[in-house]
């Protein structure tokens, strides 16, 4: 689960995420993450941008979705890595730290979708 406010954001093993107004009861929004169908691990907010919300999933792939359009924006993947075990932005929200099962970290740039180390 990630927090912003009155706003959570979670992940969950039935392949969705979903963002919450805690003073409701049924989530505002629901993001299917229907390209990997595969279980979420990880979610986050971006930094000054609570619209755009990474999630980390089970297939190895991180995609950013813009909550607003409810489509996606970004996607972060390396082909020889698995399962996105946790991640967390940078304070600018320019960088992406992403930790894996087999226990590689990759620092993604959000604006290039490419790995910067």
């Amino acid at each position: 689960c990630e927090e912003d406010g009155n706003v959570i954001l979670s992940g969950s093993g039935d392949t969705t995420a979903r963002v919450w107004d805690i003073r409701k009861k049924n989530p505002v929004i629901r993001i299917f993450n229907d390209e990997g169908n595969s279980i979420i691990n990880c979610v986050k907010f971006m930094p000054f941008r609570t619209t755009t919300v990474a999630v980390g999933s089970e297939d190895g792939v991180i995609r950013l979705y813009d909550t607003r359009a409810l489509g996606k924006v970004g996607q972060y993947e390396d082909q020889s890595i698995d399962c996105v075990n946790s991640m967390v932005f940078t304070k600018s929200g320019r960088l992406l730290v992403a930790a894996y099962n087999s226990n590689d970290i990759k620092v993604w740039d959000t604006l290039t979708e490419k790995s910067v180390g």
